[in-house]
């Protein structure tokens, strides 16, 4: 069987939300008699090595030495025996799909999308295919907005997660042909609780995120926010726990609210995705500010409450029909508390867990969809 090698770009090492959309990736197009083997790129995730390889994932034979690209040398050895080393060359990768989830903005700077525009552009010339998978965009300033042009035209297809995405790409580039917009595909994952982990123990996730410190004008405004609503749901007879989503910083973070608490809630970490997908999904409750936590939650119809710190949160909460469900830092105390008996009050938390359910199903629908447009754009190609 002749297979085809696809490279997925933009995949983190320490961040479960985007080992997710890996993961998801390799469920919707993978499988054993799939002509598809996926390819990533270990240069900026060398310490993922071993989540990646035992995936099935291949390694890109490339490597850099004072700026110079000399991953052709692997060219001479013979594919067969590269292979055996899970090695795939530049010249073999033949699809390219992204799976940035939120890179391509001037909240980041220019060089994330100026390195793809550059990148897209040595794949059109070569031949291959690009596919931008559903994620955020922008905003951009007129000087990324013209990497991103290039991105796009250089691209086979292009998802927007959100219609703010949509919008700022059809701007820059009028071809709703190409761009399409597509919810969050990690809803598709299916999840797996863990044997340790006991709901009656530990009921609602607590799932930090440094970016509120660092992203946000005042940081302290959320680990008080945190404090008051971990707090509070203590006072309802809940049982919260931390659930480490983004790495080592996360893990600090979480200590750091516990320091100001006048209890100690105890912290996972785990870094296995299905087992995170499936603690969340076995959660009464989520509040937390990782994207892909309140998404996993949302889609499974667990009441979630999230603070964010871009336009992503906004509308992933406008998509499920549940906007109230994102604070703003400064919001008044009382309204805080209100907002929290959603998750709180188990009435309450059982009509919305319903309303989110049948929400959940035209997303997975509309991902499935996506997936099968993905199918027929790549699906030919040898």
């Amino acid at each position: 069987m002749k297979y085809m090698y696809i490279e997925i770009k933009g995949i983190s090492a320490v961040n479960v939300g985007s080992k997710m959309m890996f993961l998801a990736i390799l469920q919707e197009l993978g499988g054993r008699d799939s002509v598809y083997k996926f390819v990533v790129d270990l240069r900026e995730i060398i310490s993922a090595f071993g989540f990646y390889s035992k995936a099935g994932a291949y390694t890109k034979a490339s490597f850099e030495y004072k700026g110079f690209q000399l991953g052709k040398v692997f060219n001479i050895i013979p594919g067969r025996v590269r292979r055996m080393f899970g090695l795939i060359t530049e010249k073999e990768i033949q699809v390219v799909l992204d799976a940035s989830g939120f890179a391509y903005s001037d909240q980041w700077g220019c060089i994330p999308v100026r390195k793809m525009a550059d990148y897209s552009e040595k794949c059109r010339k070569s031949g291959k295919k690009i596919v931008l998978m559903p994620q955020a965009f922008g905003p951009f300033n007129p000087g990324s907005s013209d990497y991103i042009k290039k991105i796009i035209n250089n691209s086979d297809l292009v998802f927007a997660r959100d219609k703010f995405s949509l919008k700022t790409l059809l701007d820059i580039v009028n071809d709703s042909e190409k761009i399409k917009q597509s919810p969050d595909f990690t809803i598709l994952l299916k999840g797996v609780k863990p044997d340790y982990f006991n709901p009656e123990e530990n009921d609602i996730c607590i799932i930090p995120n440094q970016r509120m410190m660092d992203m946000t004008l005042n940081g302290n405004e959320y680990l008080e926010i945190m404090h008051k609503s971990i707090k509070y749901l203590c006072e309802k007879g809940l049982k919260p726990f931390f659930l480490i989503m983004g790495g080592k910083e996360d893990l600090i973070l979480a200590d750091k609210i516990n320091q100001v608490m006048d209890i100690h809630i105890p912290v996972i970490n785990e870094k296995n995705p299905f087992y995170v997908k499936g603690i969340i999904e076995n959660s009464a409750g989520v509040f937390g500010s990782r994207f892909h936590g309140l998404a996993c939650a949302l889609y499974s119809g667990v009441v979630a409450i999230g603070i964010g710190w871009s336009q992503k949160y906004k509308y992933l909460f406008e998509d499920v029909g549940y906007p109230e469900g994102l604070l703003s830092l400064n919001i008044p105390e009382d309204e805080l508390y209100r907002v929290l008996d959603t998750v709180a009050d188990p009435e309450k938390r059982k009509v919305k867990s319903k309303q989110l359910v049948l929400k959940a199903v035209e997303i997975k629908s509309k991902a499935q969809e996506m997936f099968s447009r993905v199918r027929e754009t790549i699906g030919n190609y040898q």
